[in-house]
This record gives structure tokens, sequence and C-alpha cells, in this order.
């Protein structure tokens, strides 16, 4: 990894404050949590002293990314309940108090880096497939960066569309807490692409509600490929 130039990140003023990221879990500084943007753009713009792994003053975003790529996959609970990261089965958490969205950046790297796990051991792209109600079927296929999104029916035009991996509906919250996103996001998100597609066919609450949940535990054990 190409070390970030530490003075480009205080040109002109610099930040007002930034974290801190000790053994100890010192507290955060700066409570920005910047919904427009990407979980991971997000972090590019978040300083942080790393005093753990020595980056020194570098972004979230690259200190997360060293510690993923270094084997702490683990997402665990810190005293005041915000997420911690640690090596799987270690009781030590060298980023012991993640920032916010930080927990919902490694869910999205932990996706993209199962699903490139699960390809592997397969010659071509895997499909999922769940059954949902009116005679329709959804099938997941599975490739690289996204998930391809098949929903067809005798009677109906078939549904596609394709989810990134970086853009699937994760929170910094539990499992619950995701559930309930990717409920409300899928069901915006379908119908949106189903109208600027033009897409005569039709998905009631029900259906909806079936594939945010086979997408769910479809993520869940993609992600689990990757510990």
């Amino acid at each position: 990894m190409i070390p970030l130039d530490q003075l480009q990140l205080f040109k002109s003023s610099g930040p007002a404050s930034y974290d801190v990221n000790s053994i100890n879990g010192r507290k955060r500084h700066v409570p920005d949590t910047r919904p427009r943007l990407s979980a991971g753009a997000a972090l590019k713009f978040r300083i942080v002293d790393d005093r753990v792994f020595s980056m020194g003053i570098t972004t979230w975003k690259s200190l997360i990314d060293l510690a993923i790529d270094t084997g702490h996959t683990e997402l665990v609970a810190s005293d005041d309940e915000r997420a911690g990261l640690r090596k799987p089965g270690f009781l030590y958490a060298p980023l012991p108090r993640l920032p916010d969205r930080a927990a919902e950046y490694v869910k999205t790297r932990l996706l993209a880096m199962g699903a490139a796990a699960y390809l592997s051991k397969r010659a071509n792209p895997r499909k999922v497939s769940t059954v949902l109600t009116d005679g329709k079927n959804l099938v997941a296929v599975i490739k690289d960066d996204c998930l391809v999104i098949q929903i067809t029916s005798m009677v109906e035009d078939t549904i596609r569309w394709e989810l990134k991996h970086c853009a699937f509906p994760f929170t910094d919250g539990d499992d619950n807490e995701d559930l309930k996103k990717i409920r409300s996001s899928i069901a915006v998100r379908l119908k949106a692409h189903m109208k600027e597609t033009g897409t005569l066919a039709s998905l009631d609450k029900m259906q909806l509600r079936d594939i945010s949940q086979a997408l769910h535990e479809l993520g869940r054990r993609l992600r689990a490929c990757a510990l």
C-alpha cells in the first residue's frame, strides 16, 4: 500500500480536528456522517491519527483497508456499543472504536471479497433462485462486482437489475438494522428502475419483502465466504 502523503491532508487551513485510533480507543472528534456519499467516499474525508498500525495521520478509509487486508474482518461491539474491528477469534481489536459508517463500509468490502472467494471455486457465475408469489421467480446471478437480479414470470416481462456490491444497503447496526434498510431501499430502487426502463411487470409488497429477504440472506452468506 502506498503511504498517504500526510502533508496533503493539512493543505490550507487543514482539518479543524481529527480522530485518534489508539489501544484504548479514544473518542472521536468529528461527528460527520456525510449521508449523501457512499460509506467509502465518506471515510476518505475523515482524518485519523493512527497509533496502532503506525500509519500516523491518514484517512479512516486507508486505515480500515489496511486492517481488512491484514485479516481484521470481524466487527465487534465496543464498551459504548460502537463497532470495533479485529481478527476472527482474537480478543484484541486494533481498531477498537470505528467512526460513523465504518461498519457499513467493512460489510461492503467483505461482500465484495466474499463474492470473489465464492466465484474462485466455480467456473461460472453462480445463480441462486427463490420462488416468489403469483408464479414469479427470483434469480440472483453472482458476479465479481455485482448481483444481477432477474425476476421472471410466465405472463409478465422479465425484470433485470444490477445491484453493485459497493451499493448493497448495509448499516452500522446489527443484522436486524441491515434487514430493515434493505427492505426499504430495495423497494424504492427496484420501483425506480422499473419506471425508468418502462417495465410493465408489477411487484406487490409481499414480493418486494421476499426479494429483500432473499438478498439479505445471500449477502450474509457471501460475506461469510470472506472470513
